[in-house]
């Protein structure tokens, strides 16, 4: 399974979904999905440079900007420290 998530740094709103596999087909569907639970907002979703995050400005919905961050740099992805912070929580809690 691959979890797709946005999170709002300032807010903490955050959205996610399960897919079966990375890809450009899923990430669209999440994309859309997001855009429909928000539709009355401007969205840019900051993204690493996979393969599956190349879509094309027609493949996107009209209220999401791509924000592409540089290769090799995980650690300026906000998302990282969600999932960091959600690591440590389960290990402490699973002893």
């Amino acid at each position: 399974m691959t979890t797709y998530e946005a999170v709002s740094i300032p807010s903490g709103k955050s959205f996610f979904w399960e897919f079966s596999h990375l890809d450009k087909v899923c990430f669209e569907a999440y994309l859309q999905l997001f855009s429909r639970q928000y539709p009355h907002e401007l969205h840019i979703i900051q993204v690493d440079n996979a393969p599956a995050h190349n879509l094309s400005s027609s493949e996107l919905p009209d209220n999401i900007i791509l924000l592409f961050q540089p290769p090799a740099c995980p650690e300026v992805n906000p998302t990282e420290r969600v999932w960091e912070y959600l690591k440590d929580f389960l290990a402490k809690v699973s002893v």
